[in-house]
């Protein structure tokens, strides 16, 4: 993505200069997609896809040949072209991969839960034996909350820690 964008940039400003006397500019530029540049320059990958798609799409050989004939290098538009083909291939590759996302199941939850139910007896009962010893600092280690409390302040864990927003997940 980001070695196409200083190529649309420098297409784009060569259109506003090639055709910067008449009205053609503003045409040329939207059909080519150009219409979405400001989201672009922000950063949306969706807004690249669509305008390099319409760039692509709308970049006939009678336009190309009146921008190439006004000063615009060939090199450009074949260049944005051929990332326009890469880029649509990624984009359906990535939205096919977000179908295969593995989702959690009610069983899962369920399951999820009884592990966290026998890793809080676990914790509880070392815990209350390094008190009963005398060792506090060791029996911290075993204490839920502090140890949410401290991955939860370095900000490696956001909420309240239960799985599936289950109510006996967070106790």
């Amino acid at each position: 993505m980001e070695e196409v964008l200083p190529k649309l940039t420098s297409f784009k400003k060569q259109v506003e200069i090639d055709f910067e006397d008449d009205n053609r500019e503003k045409q040329i530029l939207d059909s080519l997609g150009f219409k979405l540049w400001n989201k672009v320059q922000k950063g949306s990958q969706q807004a690249l896809v669509e305008l390099l798609a319409a760039f692509d799409e709308n970049m006939t050989p009678a336009l190309q040949t009146e921008i190439t004939n006004a000063g615009t290098d060939v090199a450009y538009i074949t260049s944005i072209k051929s990332y326009a083909a890469i880029i649509r291939d990624k984009n359906i590759a990535q939205e096919g991969k977000k179908g295969e996302r593995k989702t959690i199941t009610n069983d899962g939850i369920v399951q999820l839960n009884k592990v966290y139910n026998d890793v809080i007896k676990v914790a509880k009962t070392a815990a209350a034996l390094y008190t009963e010893t005398g060792d506090k600092l060791t029996a911290e280690k075993f204490s839920y909350a502090k140890t949410l409390a401290t991955l939860t302040n370095n900000g490696i864990v956001k909420g309240s820690g239960s799985v599936g927003g289950t109510p006996e997940a967070g106790k």
